[in-house]
């Protein structure tokens, strides 16, 4: 029999994600006004929280610009060649996204990720993990 909720956690390891994006790069979103990268991506970043939790998953954002984008040279050399464009997701140093879908690919690769990681399940919160395949509702 099946318990009606399940509160556990699973791995150890986290996923940790670079988004970097331009400060200088404004987006037009109607007539509410525009936003840059910046504003964007950390407008972003919550929804990824609430789709798979902070304990697997670690986002940041780095400006272009900014000294801390040093760490990342070959991405913002190939930026700067216009090899590929903003906003980047990195991982491990490695660009693993790039360009204009970037935000709406993001979801599909961590999910991917994890299940790589051997975490078949969707992300509830913060500290539960519950299996697809049971229907189960975190505990309130």
């Amino acid at each position: 029999m099946v318990p009606k909720t399940l509160n556990i956690r699973r791995g150890t390891s986290v996923i940790r994600i670079i988004l970097m994006g331009s400060r200088k790069i404004w987006h037009r979103t109607g007539c509410c006004g525009s936003r840059n990268q910046e504003e964007v991506i950390l407008g972003f970043i919550p929804t990824l929280y609430r789709m798979f939790g902070q304990r697997r998953l670690n986002c940041r954002f780095v400006d272009i610009d900014d000294a801390e984008a040093r760490d990342y040279p070959l991405a913002v050399e190939a930026v700067r060649r216009k090899e590929i464009s903003l906003p980047l997701a990195l991982r491990d140093g490695v660009v693993i996204l790039h360009g204009q879908g970037t935000l709406f690919q993001l979801p599909d690769y961590i999910r991917e990720a994890l299940k790589s990681e051997g975490d078949n399940a969707t992300v509830r919160g913060e500290d539960c993990i519950l299996p697809n395949n049971l229907g189960l509702q975190a505990e309130q």
